[in-house]
């Protein structure tokens, strides 16, 4: 999906150069454009040239953001309805997701109508989500075949020691991934899972800890 942008090079930067902070007023951050306004309020008989021509020049920069910024609205809500439907086909039919980036669900919407990609925008970066999936879905299996032996082959204290570690890994990665796939880290217990067959539980001897 590419979002189109309707300001110059120079006007983004532009753009860039005004909202950048220059100091404080009363502990509060002030953007050079702000400090800008501030001298020209305070200098208004004089009316300086270079300062007038900055101010329209801020102007038509802000003008084209807003446009581009529509614009961009526009083809992603466009993708979105576009796209939607046939990754809601694949993921039912238990198909791969269409070759294209984001997925339509990792854009997010605000309520000021600017958005957020919080997924995959590339085949490399959608490979190394998979895989992160992947260390999740075992580092699961791994805590909850753990806490199906205690107190029978550890101590509470040692399996909490255990749990909490594993718990902090799986937060480090955690916010990479997006909402769509969120799943919580698997609570806290000493006993087994109902209908938990003794001959499957893992035996600590045989290094299946």
């Amino acid at each position: 999906m590419s979002v189109p942008n309707n300001a110059t090079p120079l006007q983004q930067r532009l753009i860039a150069h005004a909202n950048k902070v220059v100091g404080e007023v009363n502990g509060k951050p002030v953007t050079r454009i702000e400090s800008l306004l501030i001298k020209l309020e305070a200098v208004a008989d004089k009316e300086p040239a270079i300062a007038k021509l900055l101010m329209e020049l801020y102007g038509e920069a802000e003008k084209a953001a807003e446009q581009s910024s529509l614009m961009a609205l526009t083809a992603v809500l466009d993708y979105k309805e576009a796209m939607g439907p046939a990754f809601e086909r694949a993921e039912k039919a238990g198909r791969p997701p269409p070759p294209c980036f984001p997925h339509p669900a990792d854009i997010i919407v605000a309520r000021d109508n600017t958005f957020t990609i919080v997924g995959p925008r590339t085949a490399e970066e959608a490979a190394l989500l998979k895989a992160m999936i992947q260390y999740r879905d075992v580092l699961f299996f791994v805590v909850e075949e753990y806490m199906d032996i205690i107190p029978e082959f550890a101590s509470v204290e040692k399996g909490r020691k255990y749990y909490d570690k594993h718990r902090r890994l799986f937060y480090r990665f955690h916010r990479h991934i997006p909402p769509r796939l969120y799943k919580k880290f698997p609570p806290f217990r000493t006993t087994p899972r109902e209908g938990l067959d003794d001959e499957s539980a893992p035996d600590p001897e045989m290094g299946e800890v």
